[in-house]
C-alpha cells in the first residue's frame, strides 16, 4: 500500500474520530518510555509471560497509547488481542474474560479475529507446529484433552463440522464430550496413543485455553501472543466480592509471584491500562487494601 494511500485513510479515519490502525501508526504515543519497556518485554530470550499496567490520568490517551502498541506487536510478529473491561465483560470472571481475549485475536495481517484464523493456517509438516505438537504432548495439564484434540484435528480434514467443534472447544466453548472425543480417538485409530480423562476445573482449564492459544500463535510461525486490558479502573463499580475476584485475576494476569502453573512458559505479554488514581479511590477510599485480603481469605 503507498504512503500517500496510508495518510489519507489516516486522516480519514481522524476526521470521523474513530481512530484506525493507519491513523495510530502516524500518530505514535510520545510514550517513549512505555514503548521502551514494552519492546525489552517482547524480546524478552526467556520467553516467559511479563505484563506492566500503565497508568494515567482521564481523557490523557491510555486509550490510544494501547492501540500504538498493538500496532507495534503486530509488526514485531505477535498476534494481538484487545478487550476493553465492563460490566458485561467483568474481570475477575476467566470463564467470561478468557474466551473473549480468544475471540479478539487478531493476526498481523489477517482483518479477520478469533483462534479460527490461526487453525485455518495449521501446516502440519512446518517445523514450528512440530515443535507445537511435541510441546502438547509434554504439557502436563489438561489430562490429555490438548493432545487428543491436536490430533483429532489433523485426522479430520474435510470434516469441517467437527473441525470446527475442535477449534471452537480451544476457544472456549463446551462443544466436546469426553464421550464423543474417546470415541472419535477409537474411530480414527488413535486411542492407544491418547488417554483423555475428566475436563480439568473450569478456571484452570480456562488458563490452559490462554497458554495453549499463545503457543499455538507460535505453531503458525508468530512469535506469541500479546494481551492489551482497557479501563481496568471500572472494576470499581463492582461489589466488593467481585472487586476481590478482579484482584485475583489481576495478579494472576500481571504478577510473577502469583502466575498460574498453567501460564508459565507460555510466549504471553499482557498489557493493562487503569487510571492513575485507582490506588486512591478504589484501594483506599472504598477500603479494598483491608477488606479484600480477608475476604480473600474466606472465599479462595
Amino acid at each position: 500500500m503507498s504512503a500517500s494511500l496510508v495518510a489519507r485513510r489516516a486522516i480519514e479515519a481522524l476526521r470521523n474520530g474513530v481512530p484506525n490502525p493507519f491513523a495510530v501508526a502516524e500518530l505514535g504515543s510520545w510514550q517513549q518510555e512505555v514503548e521502551e519497556k514494552f519492546w525489552k518485554l517482547c524480546n524478552d530470550p526467556s520467553l516467559e509471560p511479563g505484563g506492566m499496567l500503565v497508568k494515567g490520568d482521564f481523557g490523557t490517551g491510555k486509550s490510544h497509547l494501547l492501540l500504538t502498541l498493538q500496532e507495534k506487536a503486530k509488526k514485531q510478529g505477535f498476534a494481538t488481542s484487545l478487550v476493553v473491561i465492563s460490566k458485561e465483560l467483568p474481570l475477575g470472571n476467566p470463564s467470561r474474560l478468557i474466551p473473549r481475549i480468544l475471540a479478539e485475536i487478531e493476526l498481523p495481517d489477517m482483518a479477520e479475529r478469533g483462534i479460527q484464523g490461526i487453525a485455518a493456517r495449521l501446516q502440519y509438516k512446518q517445523p514450528s507446529f512440530q515443535e507445537f505438537q511435541l510441546w502438547v504432548n509434554q504439557w502436563r495439564f489438561g489430562e490429555g484433552w490438548w493432545p487428543a484434540t491436536l490430533a483429532l484435528h489433523q485426522r479430520l480434514e474435510g470434516d469441517d463440522e467437527k473441525l470446527d467443534a475442535i477449534v471452537r472447544f480451544w476457544a472456549g466453548q463446551s462443544t466436546l464430550r469426553l464421550s464423543e472425543v474417546r470415541q472419535r480417538l477409537r474411530d480414527h485409530g488413535l486411542a492407544g496413543a491418547h488417554s483423555v480423562g475428566k475436563l480439568p476445573p473450569a478456571e484452570s482449564l480456562h488458563w490452559q485455553r490462554l497458554a495453549f492459544s499463545a503457543q499455538l500463535c507460535r505453531a503458525i510461525g508468530l512469535r506469541g501472543l500479546v494481551v492489551l486490558v482497557d479501563e481496568i479502573e471500572l472494576i470499581a463499580q463492582y461489589s466488593i466480592l467481585q472487586r476481590v475476584k478482579s484482584y485475583r485475576v489481576l495478579g494472576h494476569l500481571f504478577g510473577k509471584e502469583t502466575l498460574p502453573e498453567e501460564l508459565k512458559a507460555a510466549p504471553l505479554i499482557l498489557v493493562g491500562a487503569v487510571t492513575r488514581d485507582f490506588e486512591q479511590s478504589i484501594l483506599q477510599e472504598k477500603g479494598d487494601w483491608e477488606k479484600a485480603p480477608e475476604m480473600a481469605r474466606q472465599k479462595h
